[in-house]
Protein backbone atom coordinates (compact mmCIF):
# COMPACT_ATOMS: atom_id res chain seq x y z
CA UNK A 1 0.00 0.00 0.00
CA UNK A 2 2.73 2.57 0.92
CA UNK A 3 4.25 2.01 -2.37
CA UNK A 4 0.77 2.34 -4.45
CA UNK A 5 0.58 5.68 -2.24
CA UNK A 6 4.15 6.90 -3.22
CA UNK A 7 3.18 6.08 -6.97
CA UNK A 8 -0.13 8.07 -7.01
CA UNK A 9 1.69 10.66 -5.36
CA UNK A 10 4.51 10.82 -7.97
CA UNK A 11 1.87 10.53 -10.33
CA UNK A 12 -0.45 13.49 -9.20
CA UNK A 13 3.31 15.48 -9.73
CA UNK A 14 3.59 14.38 -13.22
CA UNK A 15 0.26 13.56 -14.65
CA UNK A 16 -1.92 15.96 -12.90
CA UNK A 17 -0.12 18.93 -13.70
CA UNK A 18 -1.46 21.02 -16.70
CA UNK A 19 0.49 23.39 -16.73
CA UNK A 20 3.95 24.47 -18.70
CA UNK A 21 7.02 22.69 -18.69
CA UNK A 22 9.61 24.37 -17.71
CA UNK A 23 13.16 24.63 -16.01
CA UNK A 24 13.14 26.04 -12.17
CA UNK A 25 15.08 29.13 -12.35
CA UNK A 26 18.52 29.30 -10.23
CA UNK A 27 19.02 32.44 -8.45
CA UNK A 28 22.89 33.40 -7.75
CA UNK A 29 23.83 34.77 -4.28
CA UNK A 30 23.95 38.26 -3.56
CA UNK A 31 25.29 38.44 -0.43
CA UNK A 32 28.87 36.36 -2.07
CA UNK A 33 31.40 38.77 -1.88
CA UNK A 34 32.98 37.08 -4.53
CA UNK A 35 30.40 38.17 -7.14
CA UNK A 36 31.12 41.44 -8.78
CA UNK A 37 28.29 43.60 -9.20
CA UNK A 38 29.92 46.45 -11.07
CA UNK A 39 28.68 47.71 -14.69
CA UNK A 40 31.01 49.07 -17.02
CA UNK A 41 29.99 51.60 -19.77
CA UNK A 42 29.71 48.39 -22.34
CA UNK A 43 27.94 46.68 -20.52
CA UNK A 44 25.72 48.97 -19.69
CA UNK A 45 25.01 50.03 -22.96
CA UNK A 46 24.08 46.31 -23.82
CA UNK A 47 21.82 46.16 -21.23
CA UNK A 48 19.92 49.94 -22.30
CA UNK A 49 19.50 47.76 -25.70
CA UNK A 50 18.07 45.09 -24.46
CA UNK A 51 15.30 47.28 -23.17
CA UNK A 52 15.44 49.95 -25.19
CA UNK A 53 11.71 51.38 -26.00
CA UNK A 54 10.25 50.43 -29.32
CA UNK A 55 6.31 51.72 -28.44
CA UNK A 56 7.07 54.93 -27.03
CA UNK A 57 3.13 55.69 -26.15
CA UNK A 58 3.83 55.10 -22.74
CA UNK A 59 1.17 56.57 -20.95
CA UNK A 60 2.84 60.01 -18.18
CA UNK A 61 6.39 59.09 -19.65
CA UNK A 62 9.14 60.65 -21.13
CA UNK A 63 11.60 58.94 -23.44
CA UNK A 64 14.90 60.34 -23.34
CA UNK A 65 17.78 58.46 -25.80
CA UNK A 66 15.39 55.41 -26.42
CA UNK A 67 14.72 55.07 -22.38
CA UNK A 68 11.61 55.77 -20.78
CA UNK A 69 11.83 58.35 -17.58
CA UNK A 70 9.16 59.29 -15.27
CA UNK A 71 7.31 56.01 -16.32
CA UNK A 72 4.17 55.33 -13.67
CA UNK A 73 5.10 51.96 -12.04
CA UNK A 74 2.11 50.26 -11.26
CA UNK A 75 1.33 49.84 -7.47
CA UNK A 76 1.55 46.14 -7.14
CA UNK A 77 3.59 43.84 -9.42
CA UNK A 78 2.40 40.26 -9.74
CA UNK A 79 3.16 37.81 -7.30
CA UNK A 80 5.32 34.78 -8.11
CA UNK A 81 3.71 31.32 -6.47
CA UNK A 82 6.28 29.65 -4.71
CA UNK A 83 4.38 26.92 -3.00
CA UNK A 84 1.52 24.95 -4.26
CA UNK A 85 -1.45 23.42 -2.78
CA UNK A 86 -2.82 20.26 -5.18
CA UNK A 87 -5.91 18.71 -4.42
CA UNK A 88 -7.02 15.68 -6.38
CA UNK A 89 -10.39 13.75 -6.01
CA UNK A 90 -10.76 11.39 -9.00
CA UNK A 91 -13.99 8.84 -8.93
CA UNK A 92 -15.03 5.77 -11.07
CA UNK A 93 -18.10 3.38 -11.00
CA UNK A 94 -18.61 2.54 -7.23
CA UNK A 95 -14.80 3.69 -6.09
CA UNK A 96 -12.81 6.91 -5.31
CA UNK A 97 -9.38 8.36 -4.48
CA UNK A 98 -8.65 10.85 -2.59
CA UNK A 99 -5.44 13.09 -3.17
CA UNK A 100 -3.86 16.09 -1.04
CA UNK A 101 -0.02 17.54 -0.63
CA UNK A 102 1.13 21.07 0.21
CA UNK A 103 4.59 21.40 -2.36
CA UNK A 104 7.18 23.26 -0.89
CA UNK A 105 7.91 23.77 -4.46
CA UNK A 106 6.66 26.58 -7.24
CA UNK A 107 4.06 24.57 -9.74
CA UNK A 108 6.55 25.00 -12.71
CA UNK A 109 8.88 22.86 -10.45
CA UNK A 110 6.26 20.40 -10.11
CA UNK A 111 5.46 20.68 -14.23
CA UNK A 112 9.29 20.18 -15.13
CA UNK A 113 9.88 17.06 -12.66
CA UNK A 114 10.56 13.56 -14.32
CA UNK A 115 11.43 10.43 -11.54
CA UNK A 116 14.92 9.68 -12.47
CA UNK A 117 15.74 7.15 -14.77
CA UNK A 118 12.54 7.66 -16.61
CA UNK A 119 12.02 8.22 -20.29
CA UNK A 120 9.52 11.00 -21.70
CA UNK A 121 8.39 11.21 -24.53
CA UNK A 122 5.89 13.80 -25.97
CA UNK A 123 3.74 13.46 -29.14
CA UNK A 124 0.96 16.09 -29.87
CA UNK A 125 -1.33 16.08 -27.05
CA UNK A 126 0.12 12.64 -25.87
CA UNK A 127 2.80 12.23 -23.38
CA UNK A 128 4.48 8.94 -22.66
CA UNK A 129 6.44 7.87 -19.68
CA UNK A 130 8.50 5.05 -19.61
CA UNK A 131 10.10 3.83 -16.10
CA UNK A 132 11.57 0.86 -14.43
CA UNK A 133 9.48 -0.97 -11.68
CA UNK A 134 11.43 0.50 -8.56
CA UNK A 135 10.36 3.10 -6.22
CA UNK A 136 11.23 6.51 -6.97
CA UNK A 137 11.83 8.51 -3.79
CA UNK A 138 9.83 11.80 -4.04
CA UNK A 139 12.16 15.04 -3.98
CA UNK A 140 9.28 17.40 -2.38
CA UNK A 141 9.00 18.20 0.48
CA UNK A 142 5.09 18.32 1.88
CA UNK A 143 3.93 20.91 4.25
CA UNK A 144 0.99 20.31 7.10
CA UNK A 145 -1.74 22.07 7.48
CA UNK A 146 -3.52 19.88 9.98
CA UNK A 147 -6.74 18.02 9.38
CA UNK A 148 -7.64 18.56 5.75
CA UNK A 149 -11.69 18.60 5.07
CA UNK A 150 -13.56 18.33 1.39
CA UNK A 151 -16.78 19.80 1.42
CA UNK A 152 -19.57 19.24 -0.99
CA UNK A 153 -21.73 22.49 -1.53
CA UNK A 154 -20.46 23.27 1.34
CA UNK A 155 -21.59 19.82 3.20
CA UNK A 156 -19.09 18.09 4.98
CA UNK A 157 -18.11 15.60 2.73
CA UNK A 158 -14.58 13.84 3.85
CA UNK A 159 -11.63 14.75 6.37
CA UNK A 160 -7.76 13.92 5.72
CA UNK A 161 -4.99 13.75 7.70
CA UNK A 162 -1.70 13.98 6.90
CA UNK A 163 -0.14 10.45 6.33
CA UNK A 164 4.18 9.84 7.14
CA UNK A 165 4.75 10.63 3.91
CA UNK A 166 3.26 13.77 4.15
CA UNK A 167 0.75 14.09 2.00
CA UNK A 168 -2.97 13.54 2.11
CA UNK A 169 -4.48 10.48 0.87
CA UNK A 170 -7.93 8.34 1.19
CA UNK A 171 -9.57 5.80 -1.32
CA UNK A 172 -13.02 3.57 -1.26
CA UNK A 173 -13.75 1.10 -3.50
CA UNK A 174 -17.33 0.46 -2.54
CA UNK A 175 -18.55 4.54 -2.07
CA UNK A 176 -19.21 7.61 -4.25
CA UNK A 177 -17.83 10.98 -3.48
CA UNK A 178 -19.87 13.65 -5.53
CA UNK A 179 -22.67 14.06 -7.75
CA UNK A 180 -22.14 15.24 -10.78
CA UNK A 181 -22.13 19.50 -10.40
CA UNK A 182 -21.68 19.44 -7.18
CA UNK A 183 -18.90 22.59 -5.99
CA UNK A 184 -15.76 21.03 -4.22
CA UNK A 185 -14.53 23.39 -1.20
CA UNK A 186 -11.03 22.47 0.47
CA UNK A 187 -10.36 24.09 3.94
CA UNK A 188 -7.96 23.57 6.79
CA UNK A 189 -7.44 24.94 10.20
CA UNK A 190 -3.68 25.30 9.79
CA UNK A 191 -0.09 23.74 11.19
CA UNK A 192 3.17 24.55 9.75
CA UNK A 193 1.42 25.44 6.45
CA UNK A 194 -1.11 28.50 7.62
CA UNK A 195 -5.11 28.12 7.69
CA UNK A 196 -6.44 28.05 3.91
CA UNK A 197 -10.09 27.65 2.15
CA UNK A 198 -10.55 27.64 -1.55
CA UNK A 199 -13.53 26.86 -3.60
CA UNK A 200 -14.40 26.26 -7.16
CA UNK A 201 -13.99 23.26 -9.00
CA UNK A 202 -16.98 21.96 -10.40
CA UNK A 203 -17.44 18.17 -10.23
CA UNK A 204 -17.77 16.69 -13.61
CA UNK A 205 -20.55 13.82 -15.30
CA UNK A 206 -18.91 10.28 -16.57
CA UNK A 207 -18.63 10.33 -19.62
CA UNK A 208 -19.76 8.14 -22.16
CA UNK A 209 -16.88 6.63 -24.23
CA UNK A 210 -16.22 4.31 -27.45
CA UNK A 211 -13.21 1.91 -26.85
CA UNK A 212 -11.35 -0.97 -29.02
CA UNK A 213 -11.15 -3.90 -27.25
CA UNK A 214 -7.24 -4.62 -28.11
CA UNK A 215 -4.45 -1.92 -28.23
CA UNK A 216 -2.15 -2.97 -30.98
CA UNK A 217 1.61 -1.41 -30.37
CA UNK A 218 2.49 0.32 -33.03
CA UNK A 219 -1.37 1.55 -34.37
CA UNK A 220 -3.04 4.90 -33.17
CA UNK A 221 -5.54 3.77 -30.79
CA UNK A 222 -8.31 6.21 -30.15
CA UNK A 223 -10.62 7.43 -27.53
CA UNK A 224 -14.28 8.80 -28.79
CA UNK A 225 -16.86 10.37 -26.52
CA UNK A 226 -20.23 11.89 -26.69
CA UNK A 227 -20.34 15.64 -25.36
CA UNK A 228 -23.72 16.03 -24.12
CA UNK A 229 -24.71 17.83 -21.33
CA UNK A 230 -20.76 18.41 -21.01
CA UNK A 231 -19.38 21.90 -19.81
CA UNK A 232 -17.64 23.38 -22.87
CA UNK A 233 -14.69 24.50 -19.94
CA UNK A 234 -13.69 20.43 -19.19
CA UNK A 235 -10.94 18.61 -20.37
CA UNK A 236 -11.20 15.23 -21.15
CA UNK A 237 -7.79 12.92 -19.82
CA UNK A 238 -6.60 9.63 -21.72
CA UNK A 239 -4.55 7.33 -20.04
CA UNK A 240 -3.27 3.84 -21.00
CA UNK A 241 -0.63 2.38 -18.67
CA UNK A 242 0.65 -1.40 -18.82
CA UNK A 243 3.73 -2.92 -17.26
CA UNK A 244 5.82 -6.30 -17.61
CA UNK A 245 7.39 -6.77 -14.56
CA UNK A 246 10.65 -4.61 -14.97
CA UNK A 247 9.25 -1.86 -17.03
CA UNK A 248 6.21 0.23 -16.61
CA UNK A 249 4.93 2.54 -19.84
CA UNK A 250 2.20 5.31 -18.86
CA UNK A 251 0.52 7.19 -21.95
CA UNK A 252 -1.60 10.13 -20.98
CA UNK A 253 -3.40 13.05 -23.49
CA UNK A 254 -5.26 15.48 -22.53
CA UNK A 255 -7.52 17.78 -24.90
CA UNK A 256 -11.00 20.02 -24.79
CA UNK A 257 -13.90 17.61 -24.18
CA UNK A 258 -15.56 19.51 -27.21
CA UNK A 259 -12.67 18.02 -29.71
CA UNK A 260 -14.84 14.37 -29.09
CA UNK A 261 -12.06 12.47 -29.40
CA UNK A 262 -8.13 11.91 -28.77
CA UNK A 263 -5.95 9.61 -31.01
CA UNK A 264 -2.44 7.87 -29.40
CA UNK A 265 -0.22 8.04 -32.09
CA UNK A 266 1.77 4.85 -33.15
CA UNK A 267 4.97 6.40 -32.34
CA UNK A 268 3.59 5.98 -29.06
CA UNK A 269 1.82 2.92 -28.72
CA UNK A 270 4.74 1.15 -29.99
CA UNK A 271 6.47 1.72 -26.34
CA UNK A 272 3.64 -0.31 -24.54
CA UNK A 273 4.88 -3.49 -22.77
CA UNK A 274 3.43 -6.49 -21.27
CA UNK A 275 -0.07 -8.10 -22.37
CA UNK A 276 -2.64 -6.05 -20.88
CA UNK A 277 -3.52 -2.05 -20.38
CA UNK A 278 -5.22 -0.04 -17.88
CA UNK A 279 -7.39 2.01 -20.02
CA UNK A 280 -9.25 5.10 -18.62
CA UNK A 281 -11.19 8.47 -20.20
CA UNK A 282 -12.01 10.99 -17.78
CA UNK A 283 -13.82 14.40 -17.32
CA UNK A 284 -12.17 16.69 -15.78
CA UNK A 285 -12.43 20.22 -13.78
CA UNK A 286 -9.62 22.32 -12.93
CA UNK A 287 -9.79 25.56 -10.65
CA UNK A 288 -6.99 27.41 -9.90
CA UNK A 289 -6.21 30.62 -7.31
CA UNK A 290 -3.29 32.43 -5.87
CA UNK A 291 -3.16 32.66 -2.29
CA UNK A 292 -0.64 34.82 -0.92
CA UNK A 293 2.56 32.69 -2.30
CA UNK A 294 0.68 29.36 -3.38
CA UNK A 295 -1.22 28.69 -6.06
CA UNK A 296 -4.06 26.98 -4.72
CA UNK A 297 -5.34 23.70 -7.10
CA UNK A 298 -8.73 21.46 -6.83
CA UNK A 299 -9.01 19.06 -9.30
CA UNK A 300 -12.29 17.17 -9.55
CA UNK A 301 -12.22 14.17 -12.01
CA UNK A 302 -15.13 11.25 -13.06
CA UNK A 303 -13.49 8.38 -15.17
CA UNK A 304 -14.43 4.98 -16.81
CA UNK A 305 -11.87 2.53 -16.24
CA UNK A 306 -11.47 -1.12 -18.01
CA UNK A 307 -8.32 -3.17 -19.37
CA UNK A 308 -7.83 -4.11 -22.80
CA UNK A 309 -5.55 -6.40 -23.98
CA UNK A 310 -2.05 -5.27 -25.86
CA UNK A 311 -0.95 -6.73 -28.91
Amino acid sequence: MRCLRLGLCLLCVWSLGCGEREFPRLDASLEDSSIDLSIDAAEDAVIKDMIRVEDTTVPDATVVDGMVEDAMIPDAMPVEALRTGRFVFDQSGESYIAFGAIYDAPPSELASYKPAGCTVTDVGVCTAVECPDRQVPNPFRFLGAGELRLRLNNVGRLFLDQNAEGFYFRNSDTDLLFDTGATLKVEADGAEFPAFSVEGAIAPPAPIVLLDDVVLKGQDYSAVWETVNVGSAMTARFRIAAGDGLTTTEILCEAPVATEIITVPSVLTSKMVGSRAAVSLGFQTKYEELQGDTMMQILALEQVRTEKAVR
